[in-house]
């Protein structure tokens, strides 16, 4: 797992494929609390890190799929931060789809290529 020191505490996570659309980078803050901010990086290696590092919550950005792609891996008891912009769409596919794409074959194209691309789940 590589992680980028960036200051005492904060971390740089790099996503798969050096973090390139689809996927995204995350930062890792290691304090008292344990934070990760961002869970585009990749099944893969979200699964990795995850496995070797402690996480009390996860902060998201923003709701779109290549920053909060994994956050279904996470415990059900983990705490998601997330904005409160977008709140009532955020994790949910479908009605993200509807922030983010047009209600017709484009948006089922765009809903299969979040599922398949970013491995996106609700």
């Amino acid at each position: 797992m590589e992680l980028v020191p960036l200051a005492e505490r904060l971390h740089l996570v790099v996503g798969e494929d050096d973090g390139r659309f689809p996927r995204s980078h995350a930062f890792y803050v290691r304090d008292e609390v344990c934070a990760l901010i961002d869970t585009g990086l990749g099944l893969d290696r979200l699964r990795s890190f995850l496995a070797e590092y402690p996480v009390d919550l996860v902060i998201n950005s923003h709701g779109h799929p290549d920053h909060c792609a994994g956050n279904f891996l996470l415990p059900e008891e983990m705490p998601i931060w997330a904005p409160e912009q977008g709140r009532g769409t955020h994790g949910r596919l479908g009605l993200l789809r509807g922030r983010f794409a047009v209600p017709d074959e484009v948006g089922r194209q765009w809903m299969a290529f979040v599922r398949q691309a970013m491995g996106f789940a609700d």
